[in-house]
């Protein structure tokens, strides 16, 4: 195997990137549609969706930590990592897949038990497959500069999984009456499918790099003692991946659009738009991370977060008559969460020598199991919380006919609540974080590389 000390060539980056797509296109799937799947499809109440997401999150807290533990216990010829990304498909394929397909056996009394298992299945699988996956980045290149690259060209591959989900979704999982569950089972069948065609180019291309930091290592078993050690003594980590859920929990909360277009507006062709709006806007962040990368990651990312928010008070006053100004706006939001999302993971990814310098070990899964943890909890509290917030607002998701007091409650939830959110960490990134430039070239020297 060779050494990640060098630059890894840009074919075997590509590679490695090429599992994104799957990743974030099952991920964004189920964290932009899969509540109005659940309350517009299977006819599931806002409340007991809400139930299902915060019981989903509670097992994450005992899941997601054990998964790191595991991963970074794993040692085997093809590396700590590489290995999941074989063991990973099944399980991801196949729940993806059941996540959107209610059998007509079990009744109509049966669909929430139905709902909460598949998804807790579905959340196990994508942790077990994911982890690994995201931990693998952190030990590609030791130069902080050098990895914000690799990370960047993982994220075109992002970004094809997003768009694709963003423009497939809306054609073939609504008609002009809404949801129907035939293009969600279609939709779960494309994710899948995809999954399956691409985890295994990353694991084929990632062969002859070494991933495991240091060969003594290797005989080292990492306790949750340690576990605890490194998170506690990780300051920067807790901070990134508060920043994580920040930015996960806002993302979900704009989710509430698809009500508004379907049950407000009564505009379920704008749907599509409206999700291409949210996501767009990350091509162009990529396309200036050249010119970004020459500032500070956490101003940039700070800065980004601040737009998010100033924009998004704009959007609370645009009329309910002009939804394309509304969606116009949105985009442009969208810059400032385009940049957060690009530059987050090399941000967490440096968190990882921080506390290599700290605890003397690399746990890579510790780190990772905990940001997508945080990622995840976002997601699934940012739908309860959007959920009950549109209870509260007096939403109908039956009905395409709502109160002037409701679309201005579901606009305050879209637009004004992320706002505040991004505002207020942008501006703590901005004064708070500590790993600048310069920091990172005293921590790899200090670790001798």
């Amino acid at each position: 195997m060779e050494s990640n000390k060098g630059k890894m060539p840009l074919k075997n980056i590509m590679g490695y990137g090429v599992a994104s797509i799957g990743f974030n296109f099952v991920y964004l799937l189920s964290a932009q549609f899969l509540n109005i799947y659940y309350t517009n499809v299977l006819g599931i109440s806002l409340a007991s969706v809400g139930v299902i997401m915060l019981i989903a999150r509670l097992w994450d807290g005992v899941n997601d930590p054990i998964m790191g533990s595991i991963v970074d216990r794993t040692n085997t010829k093809q590396g700590k990592y590489r290995p999941y990304l074989i063991w990973g498909i099944l399980p991801l394929a196949s729940t993806t897949a059941l996540l959107y397909y209610y059998p007509s056996a079990l009744g109509e009394n049966n669909k929430v038990i139905y709902a909460g298992v598949t998804y807790i299945l579905f959340g196990m699988a994508y942790t077990f497959a994911n982890i690994p996956y995201l931990a693998m980045q952190s030990t590609l290149s030791y130069d902080s500069d050098e990895r914000t690259k690799i990370i960047t060209i993982k994220n075109v591959f992002t970004l094809v999984g997003i768009l694709f989900m963003t423009i497939i979704i809306p054609k073939i999982a609504f008609d002009s009456t809404g949801p129907t569950a035939s293009g969600f089972l279609k939709g779960g069948l494309i994710g899948a499918v995809i999954v399956i065609i691409t985890m295994p180019i990353s694991y084929l291309s990632t062969s002859k790099f070494k991933f495991n930091d240091d060969i003594k290592e290797k005989k080292e078993k990492i306790t949750f003692a340690d576990m605890k050690e490194a998170l506690l003594s990780n300051k920067p980590l807790m901070q990134i991946a508060g920043t994580l859920f920040i930015i996960s929990i806002g993302g979900t909360l704009v989710g509430g659009g698809n009500y508004y277009f379907i049950n407000v507006i009564d505009r379920s062709d704008l749907v599509g738009l409206f999700a291409l709006s949210t996501m767009m806007p990350m091509m162009v962040g990529m396309a200036l991370m050249p010119i970004a990368m020459k500032f500070e990651k956490k101003n940039v990312m700070g800065y980004g977060m601040i737009m998010y928010g100033v924009v998004s008070f704009i959007m609370f006053f645009v009329p309910q008559e002009n939804p394309m100004l509304f969606i116009i706006l949105n985009g442009v939001r969208g810059l400032g969460f385009g940049t957060a999302m690009i530059l987050i993971w090399s941000m967490i990814a440096d968190t990882v020598d921080y506390a290599k310098l700290k605890t003397g070990k690399q746990q890579g899964g510790i780190v990772f199991s905990t940001s997508t943890f945080m990622q995840k909890s976002a997601g699934g509290l940012g739908i309860a919380l959007m959920n009950f917030l549109m209870i509260k607002v007096g939403l109908d998701a039956t009905s395409n006919v709502q109160s002037a007091s409701t679309a201005k409650g579901l606009i305050f939830i879209i637009a004004v609540l992320p706002g505040i959110l991004y505002l207020i960490n942008g501006i703590y990134l901005i004064l708070k974080y500590p790993l600048n430039k310069s920091y990172m070239k005293e921590i790899q020297e200090k670790l001798g590389r």
